[in-house]
């Protein structure tokens, strides 16, 4: 009988002892999935929120929705997850989270996981977001050439000199007449200095 009752004790700790392991171990896991997984995850859902758009997105709250919708497909698991937004802007790709995960060990107590990141999107700029804006000389050698967004102002450079000559100002090629304001361009454009 004594034998009997020293097999349930060791029986009972020996049970006891694998409960404690694996919660432990379950914690350790979920730890370090949620730290490493996350991560990448936040990335990937931007990546395809920004790039495999159905349709355009115009505000942070459809910016937001389409990455949780994202999120949650590339976290699989059984845990309740929680997506605090810290800082969005749809237009630049900008995010930054803290998610909290929520789960129940094998013991049935409640655990808990946080990870904040952010994430910077890098749109892929093509050679067709861009006009080249260049400035000759008036014997057409090139002075400076400048690549700008297309729609944005035009950058200017420093007057070029010329001994004996005044600068008078920049002309269209092929046109006459002093640019006195340059504007915005959506087209590559070219520049001729103008000297008396």
């Amino acid at each position: 009988m004594k034998q009997v009752v020293y097999g349930l004790i060791v029986g009972l700790i020996a049970v006891l002892g694998i409960g404690i392991v694996v919660t432990i171990n379950g914690k350790a896991t979920r730890d370090g999935d949620m730290d490493r997984a996350l991560s990448v995850a936040v990335e990937n859902a931007v990546e395809t929120t920004m790039n495999e758009k159905a349709y355009p997105i115009s505000s942070n709250e459809e910016f937001i929705a389409d990455f949780t919708q994202n999120l949650l497909v590339q976290i699989s698991n059984d845990s309740d997850i929680e997506i605090q937004v810290a800082k969005v802007d749809y237009e630049k790709g900008i995010l930054g989270v803290k998610v909290i995960e929520t789960f129940t060990h094998p013991n049935g107590k409640e655990g808990r996981n946080e990870c904040e990141t952010s994430v910077v999107f890098e749109h892929n700029q093509t050679d067709a977001d861009y006009v080249s804006v260049r400035f000759l000389l008036d014997d057409d050698s090139l002075y400076k050439e400048y690549r700008i967004k297309r729609g944005d102002r035009v950058v200017v450079p420093k007057n070029p000199t010329k001994e004996g000559k005044t600068f008078t100002g920049w002309c269209l090629k092929n046109s006459s007449g002093v640019i006195t304001e340059f504007g915005n361009t959506s087209e590559d454009i070219t520049y001729v200095a103008s000297f008396d």
